[in-house]
């Protein structure tokens, strides 16, 4: 895995944000390599972590939808869901919207684990060289980023937030460490320091910029920050698939 983002996308809306959606749904964009991982596998997970046979809620944002890049990828992603309908005999509630705009959320909702009471650490590893950093997909290299939004769409970021969920282990902690340039051990006493000293004073601080595309949904914050147009923009729908 390269990179994730969440946002939004499968509306015609433009500019969507968390509080003015739109027809979009909460989506996160996986930037991966195919020649470390397929697009087969990535669907397994998605599969295997989502409650498809449920009857979706009122709420069409979190509506849960595969949104492949692409032919290859639909007629991958349909293939895989006729083969889960036969599989559990059951109606898969899950859409396929191909080919769909992807407009990044606020920046408060970018690694959410990792923001909540690492804001020293980001604001450092920030501001180093990107390179030292990052694997920068090519659909973002073209955008002038804040250092800390792209910090926030970094491997390292992505690897760190992934660690401190629920489905992360030290390998990841290990990796970004090796990105970074630093001993695993000190990387995890710069989190747990971060972590114990969390407060109002080191909350990280969204500040007034805003920075898949399977959809489990964004963890909802209550406030909204606005964004200059300049800032943020659609991601082409381009395969998002190469580093």
């Amino acid at each position: 895995m390269i990179s994730t983002r969440v946002g939004y996308a499968g509306g015609d809306q433009p500019d969507p944000s968390y509080h003015h959606l739109g027809d979009h749904r909460e989506a996160v964009e996986v930037t991966f390599d195919t020649s470390l991982i397929s697009y087969e596998t990535l669907l397994e997970v998605f599969w295997s972590g989502q409650p498809n046979h449920i009857p979706p809620g009122p709420d069409p944002r979190v509506h849960l939808a595969i949104m492949p890049h692409g032919s290859a990828q639909r007629a991958i992603a349909e293939r895989s869901k006729d083969a889960v309908h036969r599989q559990r005999g059951e109606t898969v509630y899950v859409d396929i919207v191909p080919n769909p705009a992807f407009w990044p959320a606020e920046r408060l909702h970018q690694k959410f684990s990792l923001q909540r009471g690492h804001g020293d650490l980001i604001e450092e590893l920030a501001a180093r060289e990107p390179a030292t950093y990052t694997r920068q997909p090519a659909t973002h290299a073209s955008r002038q980023l804040d250092p800390v939004d792209a910090f926030l769409q970094s491997t390292v970021a992505t690897r760190l937030n992934s660690w401190l969920g629920p489905f992360g282990d030290d390998g990841d902690l290990i990796d970004a460490a090796d990105e970074l340039g630093m001993a695993p051990e000190i990387l995890r006493r710069r989190m747990s320091v971060s972590s114990s000293e969390a407060g109002s004073q080191n909350e990280f601080s969204p500040g007034s910029e805003r920075s898949a595309h399977e959809t489990p949904p964004v963890k909802p914050l209550e406030d909204e920050i606005s964004t200059p147009d300049s800032a943020r923009r659609p991601t082409d729908p381009d395969p998002p698939s190469r580093d």
